[in-house]
């Protein structure tokens, strides 16, 4: 059977939870198999804007994308792997879906969770850092924010830590920061201090982090957008451009959106 009818029929079955953790590895290991006959990069892509992010991003090298989400399939695989407490074969599969997909933030999220569970704190920054240039919306910008809380309160900067959590709740507000806001409440006492929002900017830009998302992302966006709608695909458009609207509320691009009838 060919490959990509074979990954039609395994989605569908993931979609429907009935795909076993041997029948997607044993899907891998023949794709992986017959993807080495290809001489270039290879890589894997959720969505069309993540190659483009790639480009500008990651590497300039050229790549050749493979008509199989191999990235969405290791993420997959090492959810189950975890579920099954197979604590360091999930590790390995997210590296390797890391591998075919460097600007999947999902993964990302995976790997920086995993690394929290093994106190490795350097390792939590630097997968943090990474996830930054692929945050255009802002559920992911305050999912930034929130990963370098922890990264802050574990390194013994309770304040930062606090402006960073409740900055993240100004994007988008999260259970997971309000524990953390109630914890740092707790443990500092008298010095926990509430902070307005030039406050938390204050804090963050004096330890040179961002305060939104960055202007390429978000150009990158816009311009992979338009030139969709401009092309008729209204679908790819549409989704590139209301990324763009949640994180900067632009009215040229609510036209656009009004436009295609989507606000």
């Amino acid at each position: 059977m060919e490959l990509t009818t074979q990954y039609a029929g395994l989605v569908e079955r993931i979609e429907k939870k009935q795909a076993s953790e041997q029948e997607i590895e044993q899907f891998l290991s023949k794709a992986e198999q017959e993807f080495q006959k290809e001489q270039q990069k290879l890589l894997s892509f959720n969505h069309p804007l993540e190659a483009y992010y790639y480009e500008y991003y990651v590497s300039r090298e050229a790549f050749k994308e493979v008509p199989v989400n191999m990235g969405m399939l290791y993420r997959t695989l090492a959810g189950m792997q975890l579920e099954g407490r197979k604590m360091r074969k999930a590790e390995t599969s997210y590296n390797l879906a890391y591998r075919w997909n460097p600007t999947d933030l999902d993964t990302m999220y995976a790997l920086i969770e995993l690394n929290k569970k093994d106190e490795d704190l350097d390792r939590v920054y630097s997968l943090t850092e990474k996830c930054y240039p692929f945050c255009c919306t802002r559920a992911d910008l305050a999912h930034y924010y929130r990963n370098l809380g922890f990264y802050y309160l574990e390194s013994y900067e309770p304040m930062t830590a606090v402006a960073l959590y409740e900055y993240s709740n100004l994007f988008y507000p999260t259970k997971q920061a309000e524990n953390e806001l109630a914890y740092l409440k707790k443990a500092m006492g008298e010095k926990y201090e509430a902070l307005d929002v030039e406050k938390m900017q204050q804090i963050l830009a004096e330890n040179e982090i961002p305060l939104q998302a960055a202007r390429e992302t978000v150009g990158i966006a816009y311009q992979v957008g338009v030139a969709a709608l401009q092309e008729g695909q209204e679908g790819l458009g549409v989704d590139c451009l209301m990324m763009v609207y949640d994180v900067t509320r632009d009215e040229e691009v609510k036209a656009l959106l009004q436009n295609s009838k989507v606000l």
